[in-house]
């Protein structure tokens, strides 16, 4: 399984691969890809497809939770955990077997009991991993579309 995730700024998309750690958590990492939303779909869709690839690497759970944060934030355009979260929305995306998965999230905020980002249950589809480029980030859009604040 490959895991990938696309965050939308009012500026940029900023593309990840989500890998796992040793302990079993899935993180975000390296590389921090940041994109004008005028990119094209061949960019697009070619800088998701190597961020699914390099998520099946493992990588080292973070000692240092702020640090390990810096580089994320910095790609984003963003300097807190406060101003990412709330100038942001999610789509998770998985590749498996049964084609690519995309996962539309609710954004809960930067503070309380409900903060953080979450998958909306039953707003999740299935894409052909065989779509066209331009299909495939209308996919991504239309997932966009779904995320709630």
């Amino acid at each position: 399984m490959q895991n990938a995730v696309v965050y939308s700024f009012p500026d940029r998309f900023l593309v990840m691969p989500s890998c796992i750690t040793p302990t079993g958590l899935r993180l975000v990492s390296a590389p921090y890809v940041a994109l004008p939303l005028s990119v094209t779909d061949l960019e697009f869709t070619h800088t998701l497809k190597s961020a699914l690839d390099i998520s099946t690497r493992e990588v080292p759970h973070p000692v240092d939770w702020k640090a390990a944060a810096l580089p994320r934030l910095g790609a984003a355009g963003v300097k807190t955990e406060r101003a990412f979260q709330l100038k942001s929305k999610l789509v998770e995306i998985v590749k498996d077997g049964n084609g690519i998965q995309l996962r539309p999230t609710h954004n809960g905020g930067a503070t309380g009991d409900k903060k953080g980002f979450y998958w909306i249950g039953g707003a999740e589809f299935v894409v052909s991993a065989s779509l066209n480029e331009s299909e495939f980030v209308a996919q991504i859009k239309r997932a966009f579309s779904l995320c709630t604040e």
